[in-house]
């Protein structure tokens, strides 16, 4: 794993929240800007993918709505499947 720099531009209101949590922290800014970030966005595991079991539930709850229209469906049916199917894509 690298390190790399990332140049952003901050606004006055920011930049003095950033300021105030490194005077606290005794840090520099950066290393405040960096703690936030890793407290904030998702961890690799988060974004892993899913399991096969969650796959195959998944696909077992597509197969019930698919069931549930039954065989002569309209397009109006169709396309409102489709918006469900395309929803649901957490695999919770």
């Amino acid at each position: 794993m690298g390190v790399h720099k990332l140049e952003i531009e901050l606004s006055d209101e920011l930049m003095q929240a950033v300021d105030r949590l490194s005077i606290e922290r005794r840090s520099s800014p950066s290393d405040v800007v960096v703690a936030t970030l890793a407290d904030h966005l998702p961890s690799a595991k988060q974004q892993a993918e899913p399991t096969i079991a969650q796959r195959l539930a998944a696909l077992e709850r597509i197969n019930k709505m698919v069931d549930a229209l039954g065989s002569n469906r309209s397009e109006e049916d169709i396309d409102r499947q489709v918006r469900e199917f395309r929803a649901d894509r957490t695999y919770d």
